[in-house]
């Protein structure tokens, strides 16, 4: 068979074939597991063994596999994160009451937390890789070897602010220093509850004044911004501190029943979004201030992140002039 009619046969190959094929791949991606071509033709025959067989060679079976369009490749998870439908349906919904706080004539503020380094420098620049080759040969030339990065950045601060349409809030800034000298992006190890909602406490009246426009503030889903005051109980807390929520929440229960039957009675068919309430949401409405979530994996619909662009761009010129 030329690899033409192979390709023509691949396209004609029965739909119980093409849907074996498809779980199998996709059952050793969702057990993680790292599988070799040959692996998985052998894997495929063994399943269809009782089927009568399935008679195909290792290379056939890779262009059936390319056929298929699968391709052997750098992973790449992101865009499988990104077509979560539940991330889409979010996104969408998030779109619409935007729309809605627009429309109702609301003052938009966006909040989030970014770093700074004490000796931040620049990461791309022009370099001369002839030098690079041959530092000796450079030197002796009367040339260096290019520009250098400081072995350690120095010192971490954290940078906190609100942006709205007509640019950063006055007086919204929270900058202070960190002991992290490391630079893995996450900010949240370091900014936590205890810090964003006292911040959140004194800038509301802030973002309120000047303007008799409502406030929405934007923020995302990070650990800082979703402390709960309160949330549902769960089958590990004992039959008393359930009870004693019930009360608190005027949910009648029957006493003498067992903590299983109580959970499954009255705990059970409540909607936890009723019940687990975040402090952030409660500092807000105290305040007369609207909270709305960006969705989780969107920053780029979050336009502070072109302010920290420059903040950051100007603080590697500042620290290299």
């Amino acid at each position: 068979m030329t690899r033409r009619d192979l390709w023509s046969a691949i396209k004609n190959i029965a739909g119980l074939i093409v849907n074996k094929i498809k779980r199998l791949v996709h059952g050793e991606f969702y057990q993680k597991n790292r599988r070799s071509v040959n692996c998985l033709l052998k894997k495929l025959q063994e399943e269809m063994e009782a089927e009568g067989g399935f008679k195909c060679s290792e290379s056939n079976f890779r262009l059936i596999l390319n056929g298929l369009g699968y391709r052997f490749r750098k992973i790449d998870s992101r865009p499988v994160i990104f077509e979560r439908q539940d991330l889409i349906n979010w996104r969408k919904g998030y779109l619409r009451e935007l729309h809605v706080y627009r429309q109702r004539g609301y003052r938009i503020v966006y909040t989030d937390e970014t770093w700074v380094f004490t000796g931040m420098s620049q990461r791309y620049d022009w370099v001369d890789e002839d030098a690079l080759r041959n530092p000796y040969e450079a030197k002796r030339n009367g040339l260096t070897t290019g520009p250098k990065t400081p072995v350690s950045r120095g010192k971490r601060a954290i940078v906190v602010h609100c942006v709205a349409e007509d640019g950063l809030v006055d007086g919204a800034d929270f900058i202070f220093a960190s002991n992290a000298t490391d630079d893995d992006g996450d900010n949240h190890r370091v900014i936590d509850a205890a810090k964003f909602e006292p911040y959140l406490k004194r800038i509301a009246p802030i973002l309120k004044a000047g303007s008799n426009q409502p406030v929405v503030l934007i923020l995302d889903n990070a650990s800082c911004h979703s402390q709960f005051d309160e949330k549902i109980p769960s089958m590990s807390m004992t039959g008393n501190k359930i009870r004693d929520w019930l009360r608190k929440n005027n949910i009648p229960f029957p006493e003498e029943v067992t903590k299983k039957a109580l959970f499954d009675k009255c705990i059970a068919p409540l909607k936890k979004t009723d019940f687990n309430r975040h402090a952030v949401e409660r500092i807000a409405l105290e305040s007369g201030v609207n909270i709305l979530r960006l969705p989780p994996y969107h920053c780029d619909l979050n336009p502070i992140e072109s302010v920290w662009g420059w903040d950051k761009a100007t603080a590697v010129r500042r620290t290299t002039e």
